[in-house]
């Protein structure tokens, strides 16, 4: 349930010698759209293992805003004086590498954090510039965390939490100085790919997934069952040519089992947070997902 994302190889060989057996890297490259159906399978904590300097920080603050934007949970471990992980490992210091993995800053804090870092919070005007950009960046969070986290903000600026204002149904705006991410997921758009170009694949997905298991793309897999090919959101997947379909039936069905199993697990969260249902509906909803998530850990698929 943890991935600890460098930024090189050596890095994660060292790692790995040392026992952290969660480590991946990127190898060299940014952290993308493309790799987050990489990262969301089983639905870990992101621990970003960057370097301390400029390009690391400016790199981790880009993947930070990535990740908290697509609703991954996690933190940013920045190494200081031009250390890597390797360098730690290296030089002896596992067991301080295990204290900062485990104090890692939270994603949402850190962004939020070297967004304010960007102004002179003594000049009122630099002051409201960082609110709006704090606010812009608070947009892409579900509803739950914007509201959390209008105290983390109202703290930095030294400001009343009443004056944090996010309306979460407002259209989403990008700022030039940072790269605003909207809710896109590679993954659920190549669902759809594959209905759009196999149709013969449709009446199995329907078998396990409804368009209320999708959480950002659910519109535009209706749009595809349906055959409704001419619609904006349609052709933009269309002609995404990052986004590439399940080819056969054999990549499709360990796709979705990797998919049921994350959303499954989503599920037995949300029930166990549901007060409007009696103990006893609340117990067979939470035997019934359980059931479900043995049998994907197991290989089988679950139908609806």
């Amino acid at each position: 349930k943890e991935m600890i994302v460098t930024e090189g190889y050596l890095d994660v060989i060292m790692l790995h010698q040392a026992g952290f057996n969660s480590a991946v890297a990127t190898l060299g490259t940014a952290l993308t759209k493309e790799h987050l159906p990489l990262l969301r399978k089983g639905e870990p904590k992101i621990i970003m293992a960057y370097d301390g300097d400029k390009a690391g920080r400016n790199a981790a603050l880009k993947a930070s805003i990535l990740l908290s934007s697509s609703g991954f949970s996690g933190g940013v471990v920045l190494f200081p004086q031009g250390l890597d992980p390797a360098d730690m490992v290296k030089n002896g210091k596992t067991n301080e590498l295990k204290d900062m993995f485990r104090h890692a800053k939270a994603l949402v804090v850190f962004v939020l954090e070297n967004l304010v870092a960007n102004f002179d919070l003594r000049d009122p005007k630099n002051k409201e510039a960082a609110l709006r950009e704090c606010s812009e960046y608070l947009k892409t969070l579900s509803p739950l965390l914007q509201e959390e986290y209008k105290r983390v903000v109202a703290s930095l600026l030294a400001i009343s939490p009443s004056l944090v204002h996010v309306n979460s149904n407002a259209t989403k705006k990008t700022n030039n100085n940072v790269n605003m991410v909207s809710h896109v997921d590679i993954w659920e758009q190549a669902l759809v790919k594959t209905v759009i170009e196999y149709p013969q694949m449709t009446n199995e997905i329907l078998d396990f997934i409804e368009p209320s298991f999708l959480q950002f793309h659910s519109h535009e897999f209706k749009l595809a069952i349906s055959s409704q090919l001419e619609d904006p959101a349609i052709v933009a997947i269309i002609i995404n040519d990052s986004v590439e379909s399940f080819k056969n039936e054999e990549v499709l069905r360990a796709e979705l089992s990797s998919f049921l199993l994350a959303h499954y697990n989503r599920e037995l969260k949300k029930i166990n947070t549901l007060i409007s249902v009696s103990f006893e509906k609340k117990a067979f909803l939470i035997r019934q997902v359980r059931g479900k998530i043995a049998k994907l850990r197991r290989g089988e698929l679950v139908g609806l």
